[in-house]
Order: structure tokens, then C-alpha cells, then sequence
């Protein structure tokens, strides 16, 4: 089994610091506030990070842990789950993705905290606590991220968090309200349907259905409602004239798949809609004890740099 020495070394080859605001040598000297994050290379020339850390750039500074500090151009963002891709002009090699987090899973974020040491990483070390809270994202959007008690500090937003396999599972938050111990993690699964996104379109569509809020059914909620099955998202509020109306879904009706996927979370349909934006979810939908097909048609949304639906 790998240690953890050589884990944390092998991975910190893809991760970098990046400085979004320009600086000189006496800002560095004299303690002045470098804005910036952490970020990773997603593949060969491509930086995944926080939208937050470069919110406001077109162009960043970004320092590698061999101290090569090269430009990169901001491409992408995405202002709903808080994501940004930058182009660079090198190639080094990404991390692994894991998609499978569980409570309980160890993790570590490496990063740069409050930019301290350009260029050299520190790491921390905890557990996940939770894999389904909602919370506001820092535009303002309602996203749901992994909650973990590793430490995540400022300037450690953007970089990676992996687990025992050296995977990323996903991407250090710490721009957001919390409590001692309580930091937040974006999903890895949101960073992939955001590059999936992007790679259809030409740039970030956000899907658009009408269902405006789902209860995750689980046990507890299939007993209270009597329901045949313990897994799904039931639909609690839908816009009027949406998608989701026009496509004859209710108020009660629980989706069980989409596109052939299971529904058992609200990322889990998020993540769904987002990468087939603008198109069609096929939906299998229980409704009165019995199962139903629905085609939805999601609309695509165009976002503005600072995040503002157009």
C-alpha cells in the first residue's frame, strides 16, 4: 500500500497556485492581500478551480511546485456550482477522478492556504461528513456539496481533494459561511458534467427544467408516503409554464431515472440535466404507485461572466 508521503507527492505534481490579481515583489513583501486559490490540471493544459478565485480575470498567474510560474486564460466558468477552467500553454499530467464518495471516506486537500508560500502546498487531513448539502453557492445559487472537517482555508479554495487512491473527489469552498470544523467540498460530479457542458456547447449553458424543489425519498420518506420504492427525488415545486409542466410532470410525482441513470439525489439529476443541456431528459416517473415515461425538454441558459442569467 502506498504512504501517504508518496501519495501526497505524486499528486502535487498537477496542483498549482494561481494569483488572479497582479502583484510585485513588494506586495509580496510587505504582507499586501494576493488574491487568488489553488487549482489542479483536469487534463494535459486545462486548470480546474474555484469561479470565485478568478472571479473578475480574463488572464492568471499560475505557479507550479517546481516554481514555474506560466499564464493562463480563464475559458469557463460556471457560477452555479462556483467552477473555472484555464487554458495554459504547458501539459502536465491530471489527477484521476473518483466519483464515488461515501460518509466516513478519509480525504485530503492540498492547496495553498491564504497564499503563504507561493507555490509550495501544504496538505490537511479529514473525513466526509456529509454528501448531500445544500447551500448557497457564492453568486448566490442554491448547490449541493460534500461536507468535510478537513481544514480548507483561503487560498486553499480550488485545489484538489483526493482520497486513498490519490483521486480527486472534489474541489476545495472555503468562500462560504461555515462553523469550526464544518467545510465544504465542491463534487468531482459536478466538475465533469460542467467539462461535459462546456464541451458540447462551446461554453457553460445552465439547464433550465422548472423543478424548482425535490425531497430525496429515502426509507423514512417511503413510509411516510406510503411509497413502493426507497430511492428517487419526489417533487415538491415547479414553475408554471416550465419545462417541467409542459413535459406533465406534478407536484408528488417521485423521478426514479433519468436518461437511464438512477435518481437517488438531487446532484444526481442536476448533474444529469446539466450535461444534456440544451435537450431532452427521458424521465421514468412514479405517480399514484405506478410508473410512467415523461420527456422533458431542457432549456439552456447563457451566463454571463459574473454570473448573471441572461
Amino acid at each position: 500500500m502506498i504512504s501517504l508521503n508518496d501519495l501526497i507527492e505524486r499528486v502535487s505534481q498537477s496542483v498549482v497556485t494561481i494569483v488572479s490579481r497582479p502583484f510585485s515583489i513588494n506586495d509580496y513583501v510587505q504582507g499586501r492581500t494576493i488574491q487568488g486559490g489553488s487549482g489542479f490540471f483536469v487534463s494535459k493544459n486545462y486548470v480546474a478551480t474555484n469561479m470565485h478565485v478568478v472571479e473578475g480575470a480574463d488572464e492568471v498567474q499560475i505557479l507550479t511546485k517546481d516554481s514555474l510560474t506560466i499564464k493562463g486564460k480563464v475559458v469557463h466558468v460556471n457560477p452555479i456550482t462556483d467552477l473555472a477552467l484555464i487554458e495554459t500553454n504547458i501539459e502536465v499530467p491530471s489527477l484521476p477522478k473518483g466519483n464515488n464518495v461515501r460518509i466516513g471516506d478519509f480525504v485530503i486537500v492540498l492547496g495553498s492556504p491564504f497564499l503563504f508560500d507561493l507555490g509550495d502546498l501544504t496538505v490537511s487531513f479529514g473525513i466526509v461528513s456529509s454528501t448531500n448539502r445544500e447551500i448557497k453557492s457564492p453568486f448566490g445559487y442554491n448547490m449541493i456539496v460534500h461536507q468535510t472537517d478537513a481544514a480548507v482555508n483561503p487560498g486553499n479554495s480550488g485545489g484538489p481533494v483526493i482520497n486513498m487512491d490519490g483521486q480527486v473527489v472534489g474541489i476545495a469552498q472555503s468562500h462560504l459561511e461555515k462553523s469550526e470544523n464544518i467545510n465544504f467540498m465542491v463534487p468531482m460530479i459536478s466538475l465533469n458534467s460542467f467539462i461535459a457542458n462546456v464541451s458540447k456547447n462551446g461554453q457553460y449553458v445552465a439547464p433550465y427544467t422548472g423543478i424548482e424543489r425535490v425531497r430525496v425519498v429515502n426509507k423514512t420518506i417511503a413510509k411516510m408516503f406510503n411509497l413502493p420504492v426507497e430511492r428517487g427525488l419526489m417533487i415538491q415545486r415547479i414553475s408554471p409554464g416550465s419545462p417541467a409542466e409542459r413535459a406533465g410532470l406534478t407536484v408528488g410525482d417521485v423521478i426514479l431515472y433519468a436518461n437511464g441513470a438512477e435518481t437517488p439525489s438531487t446532484l444526481s439529476l442536476w448533474e444529469v440535466s446539466e450535461r444534456v443541456a440544451p435537450g431532452v431528459l427521458n424521465l421514468i416517473v412514479l405517480r399514484d404507485g405506478r410508473k410512467y415515461a415523461a420527456r422533458l425538454e431542457v432549456e439552456g441558459r447563457k451566463i454571463e461572466h459574473q454570473g448573471h442569467l441572461e
